[in-house]
């Protein structure tokens, strides 16, 4: 695949975020032949397969090399369209380096195991964890807030694409030592809205009672 290629079909994306397959799809579109050449090298392979040698996952690789390459911002693995061979896809967005990231103390950071709760020391005290709880817990729930099912990329653009808060429905202040984590019962995408309104009593309130509440006042509204 040429560079030239590669940017005419993050273009056509128009900022927005795009699966693997999206990108295959288009670029198939675009440069059929060029996608036979890759095809007729590596083999086509089956949506979601995980053949090393095909060329679906040729992509994949060349895609990870561009987010390598900071001319792509890897996102969260989303779940999978309806038929695909694995339960999750892979998701991708122009750079947003320009942006920034800042961290909020109950978001899930890299780490290399599912075990939560061993505390380190940095300006304050925060917990090990680890990325792909969060990605499990997305594979679950999705992206949208669980509370009030804001989408940020909706919203915001490629500003918000894969942008949301993951909740610890135990808290995580409250886990004196390590425990195995259990993504799909134990974490919750939210909104830092509803993430922050769950925290603002001691103890926190369940994800389901704040949703009541919401809806609550949006029946009282009407």
């Amino acid at each position: 695949m040429q560079d030239i290629e590669f940017s005419t079909v993050v273009d056509a994306f128009d900022g927005k975020s795009f699966s693997t397959q999206d990108f295959i799809d288009e670029y198939t579109r675009q440069f059929s032949i060029s996608w036979q050449k890759i095809v007729a090298e590596y083999g086509e392979g089956g949506k979601g397969s995980g053949r090393h040698y095909s060329a679906n996952s040729r992509i994949a690789h060349w895609l990870d090399q561009k987010s390598k390459d900071e001319q792509l911002e890897k996102l969260d693995y989303r779940k999978a369209p309806e038929g695909w061979g694995s339960p999750i896809i892979r998701y991708w967005v122009e750079s947003r380096s320009q942006y920034g990231g800042t961290f909020f103390p109950e978001e899930l950071e890299s780490s290399e195991t599912i075990i939560e709760g061993a505390r380190k020391q940095v300006t304050v005290n925060r917990y090990e964890r680890d990325r792909s709880a969060r990605e499990k817990c997305i594979e679950k729930w999705g992206i949208r807030c669980f509370v009030c099912d804001f989408d940020f990329e909706s919203r915001y653009g490629s500003l918000g694409a894969g942008f949301i808060h993951i909740h610890h429905l135990k808290p995580l202040s409250e886990i004196g030592e390590a425990y195995e984590l259990n993504p799909a019962e134990d974490l919750r995408p939210l909104c830092p809205n509803c993430h922050a309104m769950v925290h603002r009593q001691k103890p926190a309130l369940s994800v389901e009672a704040l949703r009541d509440r919401l809806q609550n006042k949006a029946t009282e509204q009407e």
